[in-house]
């Protein structure tokens, strides 16, 4: 277990799928990002509003699903006094192409997130 917690696996794997919980306190916003998998986030707990980088946004509620794949976004706690879980469910896929150049990960400065595998 020490082994895995000094050296987690990235954000996602090349052989296989990743399951990972995401708590978020009240009124937090993620960075803006990308990642380079076929993404699930599922809301289990709270209200959560997904942002876009064109500005456009959904604002999600328990159980609700969104499905993603190369889009640059952020996420934010509607909430300013309650947490909210959100499970993500990422899978690795070929890489996205437009106009001809591949998008790659962009993580916009996210705190302790190692890269793809």
């Amino acid at each position: 277990m020490q082994s895995f917690l000094s050296n987690p696996p990235g954000l996602t794997v090349s052989t296989g799928t990743v399951l990972r919980y995401v708590d978020m306190p009240p009124g937090a916003t993620s960075p803006m990002h990308r990642t380079v998998s076929l993404d699930y986030g599922v809301v289990l707990e709270g209200e959560i509003e997904l942002v876009l980088d064109s500005g456009e946004t959904r604002v999600l509620e328990r159980g609700d699903i969104c499905v993603q794949r190369g889009t640059m976004h952020a996420w934010r706690n509607c909430s300013q006094t309650e947490w909210a879980r959100m499970l993500y469910v990422l899978q690795p896929v070929k890489p996205v192409v437009v106009a001809g150049k591949e998008l790659g990960e962009d993580y916009g400065g996210m705190q302790g997130v190692k890269g793809s595998e």
